[in-house]
């Protein structure tokens, strides 16, 4: 199913020209995705990128609108950010997750200055860390040792940092009907 744009002749041309790639468990090549006024276009060894500029000059003087001439051209091994996740064939994901888990740190750290009690310590992590944390998750997965990292941080700023908890985070992230607080469980 293509709808770029509602352009069947650009669909058209990309489906027909550009070789896409074949993913398991999705039903049609993946050749172009587009998101808002970004566009990200899939080309394999077999492409070329006269192709593509062909197709494209095509498009644009059917339509009258110009394109930008300004792209990012990655290579097979090269790391791109695409609406806020890192993809690429040799990307290092702990090391993209190391960054979110610094920004996390530094705004708990900003919380913590106004003393929160318990209950705005949840609401702080539920908005911080579930914030910053639920896209990338769904759209790269998180590694074992970054969930670690999480929960750490989690109970840190629960509790100030103090070496022995009060109440364990399990305890924690259960309803409120079971005696927790139902904070934010990175886990499920």
């Amino acid at each position: 199913m293509c709808t770029l744009q509602n352009s069947p002749d650009l669909c058209y041309s990309f489906h027909n020209n550009i070789k896409g790639y074949n993913i398991p468990g999705i039903p049609e090549k993946i050749v172009v995705n587009l998101y808002a006024d970004d566009t990200t276009i899939y080309l394999t060894k077999d492409n070329k990128y006269s192709t593509l500029e062909n197709i494209l000059n095509r498009w644009c003087l059917a339509s009258d609108a110009p394109w930008n001439e300004q792209m990012n051209i990655a290579n097979d091994s090269a790391q791109i950010r695409i609406l806020g996740t890192w993809i690429g064939n040799e990307t290092d994901h702990t090391a993209t997750w190391e960054i979110i888990l610094e920004k996390i740190d530094k705004t708990l750290s900003q919380w913590n200055t106004y003393h929160p009690m318990l209950e705005g310590k949840r609401l702080i992590t539920q908005m911080i860390v579930g914030g910053m944390t639920q896209f990338p998750t769904k759209a790269q997965g998180m590694p074992k040792q970054i969930k670690t990292a999480v929960n750490k941080t989690i109970r840190n700023f629960i509790w100030d940092r103090k070496k022995t908890s009060p109440l364990s985070l399990d305890r924690l992230q259960r309803p409120t009907a079971e005696g927790g607080i139902n904070l934010l469980n990175i886990n499920a």
